[in-house]
């Protein structure tokens, strides 16, 4: 049933992709710019460095923990050359806590790690088993993803003229998921302004020299 789950939430998430074509960058991308995000991993065998085009990275000594791009650690994963040590974050105290601050305040999103929805997607997907409940911690990320969701539409659709865009504790994948209502909240608003000049504020008096 877990896998299942699983499975359902990864089609609605391509469905739903699939549905806004127009977006800025497709999940895949996103997803490509976090691989780059440092992770530590805990090496299964025994190399001085490893050359890529990006950069040089070890010595790589069994047991001993060393950071490395998300990329390479997936692919040590993959090939079961390394375990990867979960971030912090990623974690069902730390989930639950933010979850319930989400759900405390209506409009301020609390801070999470930029790429936190997709490194943890792909961390679930690869490697589950150095997840510690995995299946909580990915029900957890999914509750706070569509609070954070509903909060930023619901800040979008009631903002004002001369109300700032407040874009504070934004992640990459809600703004790239959520640009399409900025954009057509500015829409809205610039077309109001044009046919209703009236509602506009008034421009600032000039003050005395």
């Amino acid at each position: 049933k877990p896998q299942k789950k699983k499975k359902k939430k990864k089609r609605e998430r391509k469905m739903w992709a699939a549905k806004h074509e127009k977006l800025p960058f497709t999940s895949a991308q996103i997803e490509f710019m976090s691989e780059d995000t440092s992770i530590s991993v805990t090496p299964l065998f025994k190399e001085s460095m490893l050359t890529f085009v990006g950069g040089n990275y070890g010595p790589f000594r069994p047991g001993l923990t060393t950071d490395v791009p998300l990329w390479l650690a997936l692919a040590l994963k993959k090939n079961q050359k390394c375990n990867i040590l979960t971030p912090h974050w990623l974690s069902v105290d730390y989930l639950q806590t933010k979850l319930e601050m989400e759900r405390e305040e209506d409009t301020y999103l609390c801070e999470m790690p930029y790429h936190y929805l997709e490194i943890a997607t792909q961390l679930l997907h690869h490697a589950s088993d150095d997840v510690r409940q995995p299946d909580r911690v990915q029900v957890l990320i999914d509750d706070l993803y569509r609070i954070r969701s509903a909060k930023i539409r619901k800040s979008i659709q009631t903002m004002e003229n001369d109300d700032p865009v407040q874009l504070t504790n934004y992640c990459a994948m809600e703004l790239n998921y959520q640009r399409m209502w900025l954009l057509k909240a500015f829409d809205q608003m610039h077309a109001l302004s044009v046919a209703q000049p009236s509602l506009l504020p008034p421009p600032p008096r000039p003050t005395a020299p």
